[in-house]
This record gives structure tokens, C-alpha cells and sequence, in this order.
């Protein structure tokens, strides 16, 4: 998942690609992760826009498209969910952290 989270990834491919049914995907990811595929997906995109974000990017629009999400209300769900503030309000903080 990790390697390919920037990229429109899906359940089915990555069965596909171990050679394991969806389902039992689903499972092993509960199992061992306590999660299901879709949220560890966008844990790893959100990391990618945190990087991006702490690295000077601009444009959260193009972060968000850059981490994979296929839209930008989509990403900033995402954020605020895993995050507990919106990309807008982390990018601010970010600022005065830098500005002290």
C-alpha cells in the first residue's frame, strides 16, 4: 500500500497483486492493522501531503492531487480526519511554528 499510495490504487489490484482474494485482504488488514484498506490507504497519502506541506508546497490542490486522492474535498476529509484540523489550518500552524 505504501508503495503505491500516490497512485490510484485499488483493493483489486492489490489482490491481483498477492495473489489473495479481496476479501481475504479485508480480513488480514483487520486482523493485524485493527483497519481496512481504504483508511490505511489515505493514512499513507495523508503522510505524503504532510510532507509536502512541510516542505513548502503552495498549492493544497495539487498536494492532494500529488498524494493520490481523487479530490480535493476528498483529501481534506481525509486530513481533518486523521489529523484533527483541516490542511488549511495545519499548512497556518506550520507558518507560525517557523515564524517563532
Amino acid at each position: 500500500i505504501e508503495d503505491n499510495a500516490a497512485r490510484k490504487l485499488t483493493l483489486e489490484e492489490l489482490s491481483e497483486e498477492m495473489n489473495l482474494s479481496s476479501r481475504q485482504i479485508q480480513r488480514l488488514l483487520r486482523e493485524r492493522m485493527n483497519d481496512s484498506f481504504l483508511n490505511l490507504l489515505n493514512r499513507y497519502r495523508v503522510m505524503i501531503a504532510l510532507r509536502a506541506i512541510g516542505s513548502g508546497h503552495r498549492n493544497l490542490s495539487q498536494v492532494a492531487e500529488q498524494a493520490g486522492f481523487a479530490s480535493y474535498s476528498a483529501f481534506c476529509k481525509y486530513f481533518q480526519r486523521f489529523q484533527g484540523v483541516t490542511p488549511d489550518a495545519y499548512r497556518e500552524g506550520l507558518k507560525r511554528v517557523k515564524e517563532l
